[in-house]
Formats: structure tokens, C-alpha cells, sequence
């Protein structure tokens, strides 16, 4: 028997709902069961009473935990608080907007039968429906190669590999983000192998507020902020420092690379474009403290 337990954090319920009606229709056989731990970031609680209807019709178990300290990093932790006290063999974490395919589950299990040495498996996260600027932010690997971090939104891995470790997610990263990528870097680190599932993507729900400019270059500025602090925290100040100025220049290089495409497709070059010119300024303002007020 393979046990499984799926974390989501969550502080919307419509959210959570079509996550989870994702996850019963999993497809999984007779050697496999999944568990279900939610914690609900809010003050006060608004469902707990439909986990308990949903309890009563479906035969998954649910664990339902309140946790009133706001912010992603706080949830996360505490769901690994939670999974590190139940036997399990992996531990999964899906955004709480987050369709995931019946397959999902079994696709991910064939890809540790076959990379033994593998600990991490993360995957892309496509959009319920087509959104140019939210495309261009997605990373893009060769499926199945070894990738050095990941993200939450689509990543399962051994459950031995944190059971004895006080590897938590950062809080200090609390209003920027990176939370995730920080904590599954330093696995990495760790020589612990992370691959790419590159087909076995999972589907975000379409939030119309994220298709248009000035979310896009938002999110690059912060993205690119937060990187600074991750390579600080993972490799200390020095270091941090030298591998931030050389992202600077890449991306800077890229910049001028996408003015010289921009005639072969105008739109999405000149959206490269901006993406690789605010990375690499953000950068350049992270490493004089300059960073997003706010989570965005």
C-alpha cells in the first residue's frame, strides 16, 4: 500500500472547492490511498462545516486545521507540521485554485519507479483558460531533466526526506514570496534530485485580474526581487550577491536579444522584452533593499 497525503492551503472556499472535487475524481487502484490535509488561513474558520458535509459522502480522509497567523509561509509550515505526524510514503502540495488531472497521481508514482535516485517532482501549471501574460511567467524545462527548485503549485515528493528535518518554509519571505522555491532549492542543495514532469501539468482556475499589463509587470518586479533573497539565504551574503549580479546581466542581455525579435512577433517579444528588462533592474534594487510592499 502506497499512502499519500495531499496538503492545500487555502483562504477561499469557492477556490477550494474545485480542487478538491479534482482530487476525488483521481484515478488511483487498490495499492493506493490518498489522505487530505487543509489548512485554512484565516482568523475564523469558513469550512469547517463543508469539510463535515463532504466528510460524510466521500470516503477520502479529510484533516482540517485553522490557522490564524496569516500568509503562505505560515500555512505551509503548518501543513508540514501536520504531514510529518501521519505515516505517509509522499507528500504532495497543490494550490487551492488548482485542477488536478485523474492522472496526476499515478503519472507521478511511474516517474519515481523509473528515477530511483529522484526525491522531488514538480510539473507545469497550465491556465483553465489562455492568458499571454500569465504563459510568459511559467518556466519551461525538458521533461523529466533535473531542475534545482520548484514551486508548491504542483510537486509531490518523499515523505523521508523531511521527516527528520527542521527545514521549515520562510516566513522572512512572507509579503515578497518564494516561500517554496527557497525551501525546495535547499533540498537541492542537499543532493536531493528534483525532476520535471513536464506532461503531467496541473490547471489553474482563470482569474481574469491577471490578464492584463500591470499585473504582468508587477509580478515579474516581484519575482525578480525575491530571487535576490533566495540565492542570499541559500548561499550567504557574498556569494548571493556575485550569482544576483550575473542574473542581472543575463537577463539584461536578453532584453536587447527580444528588441531584435520583435519584428517576427511583435506582441509577445516586446512582452519578453519587459520581462527581462524589469528582472533585471528588480534585481539590481533588491540588492539595495528595494522590494514590493505587498504580495501580489
Amino acid at each position: 500500500m502506497v499512502k499519500i497525503l495531499i496538503c492545500i492551503c487555502t483562504n477561499n472556499k469557492e477556490k477550494l472547492i474545485f480542487t478538491l472535487q479534482s482530487i476525488f475524481n483521481l484515478r488511483l487502484n487498490k495499492k493506493i490511498k490518498i489522505e487530505i490535509i487543509i489548512v485554512e488561513n484565516l482568523k475564523k474558520t469558513q469550512i469547517k462545516r463543508y469539510i463535515k458535509k463532504v466528510q460524510k459522502t466521500k470516503s477520502t480522509k479529510i484533516y482540517h486545521y485553522l490557522h490564524s497567523k496569516l500568509g503562505i509561509p505560515f500555512a505551509r509550515n503548518r501543513c508540514l507540521k501536520e504531514a510529518k505526524k501521519k505515516k505517509s510514503d509522499y507528500i504532495c502540495f497543490v494550490d487551492d485554485d488548482s485542477k488536478l488531472p485523474s492522472s496526476w497521481i499515478t503519472k507521478n508514482l511511474k516517474v519515481f519507479d523509473n528515477f530511483k535516485d529522484c526525491s522531488i517532482i514538480s510539473g507545469p501549471q497550465k491556465l483553465s483558460k489562455f492568458n499571454i501574460y500569465q504563459t510568459l511567467l511559467e518556466p519551461d524545462f525538458k521533461n523529466l531533466s533535473k531542475i534545482s527548485w520548484c514551486a508548491t503549485n504542483n510537486v509531490i515528493f518523499k515523505s523521508n526526506i523531511i521527516k527528520n528535518k527542521k527545514l521549515l518554509f520562510d516566513s522572512r519571505l512572507n509579503n515578497i514570496g518564494g516561500s517554496d522555491q527557497l525551501f525546495f532549492k535547499k533540498l537541492g542543495i542537499q543532493k536531493y534530485e528534483i525532476r520535471w514532469n513536464k506532461k503531467n501539468y496541473v490547471v489553474e482556475k482563470y482569474q481574469n485580474s491577471r490578464n492584463n499589463l500591470k499585473w504582468f509587470l508587477s509580478r515579474n518586479f516581484r519575482y525578480a526581487s525575491s530571487s535576490v533573497l533566495i540565492d542570499r539565504y541559500c548561499f550567504g551574503f557574498l556569494k548571493g550577491f556575485g550569482i544576483s549580479i550575473i542574473k542581472s546581466i543575463v537577463y539584461l542581455s536578453l532584453s536587447f536579444i527580444f528588441v531584435i525579435m520583435m519584428p517576427l512577433n511583435f506582441k509577445v517579444n516586446f512582452l519578453k522584452f519587459l520581462k527581462n528588462l524589469i528582472r533585471s533592474f528588480s534585481i539590481l534594487g533588491g540588492l539595495f533593499n528595494i522590494y514590493p510592499k505587498n504580495y501580489i
